[in-house]
């Protein structure tokens, strides 16, 4: 099987009073995830969607489909521009993936901590026909005692860990392989390492 490519972009955080050293290496551990499945190639997009931005993005890729669309040079989504050269590696690619913060709360609770709540939704487009294959939801919290940049960073550094466990949740990627053979106790399944199987994962044999 050959690895396809998922283009990722940065994570979106337009209209929410998120402090910029509070999101420390966050694009990279959203990119590490992916890989960690181990059958995609990674495209990381340095550009961030809001939310409205991406039913903008998902409608012009579908526009791109047709004979008599021109693609201008540069094409804007709210703060972000996209280049004619980004647009067709990004045409190429098996999936992209646009994570956006869509709740952002962060307030001192009880008088004793700062406590913050964020909501991402990360969306999965189908870049063959434009259509949206499935959104991703996930929510984490951070507390901390002595500053409220503390308790961000926990709730940001949260979202990796929780995107892995929603991820497999989409059906794309799902993996399904094929058991090859039986002998003595030992199955052989036709994919490896290589394209993400791990000690420890369960799978159902039909």
């Amino acid at each position: 099987s050959e690895k396809k490519e998922v283009a990722i972009f940065a994570l979106g955080y337009y209209g929410w009073n998120i402090p910029l050293e509070t999101l420390g290496t966050i694009d990279i551990d959203i990119q590490r995830v992916f890989i960690d499945l181990g059958r995609f190639t990674i495209i990381g997009m340095q550009q961030r969607f809001s939310s409205q931005d991406v039913d903008q993005f998902i409608t012009v890729l579908r526009q791109i489909k047709e004979k008599n669309f021109v693609l201008p040079e540069k094409y804007q989504f709210g703060e972000a521009v996209l280049t004619e050269a980004e647009f067709n590696r990004l045409t190429g690619a098996f999936i992209i993936a646009v994570p956006v913060v869509t709740s952002f709360n962060s307030q001192y609770v009880n008088q004793k901590e700062w406590k913050t709540d964020i909501k991402t939704n990360v969306s999965f487009i189908n870049v063959a026909d434009g259509t949206l294959m499935g959104i991703a939801n996930v929510e984490t919290s951070g507390t901390s005692r002595e500053t409220q940049y503390k308790s961000i960073q926990g709730a940001i550094d949260g979202i990796p860990m929780q995107l892995q466990y929603e991820i497999r949740k989409i059906p794309a990627f799902t993996l399904n392989t094929r058991v090859l053979g039986v002998e003595r106790g030992t199955v052989k399944i036709e994919l490896g390492t290589n394209m993400g199987i791990k000690p420890g994962d369960e799978y159902a044999i039909l």
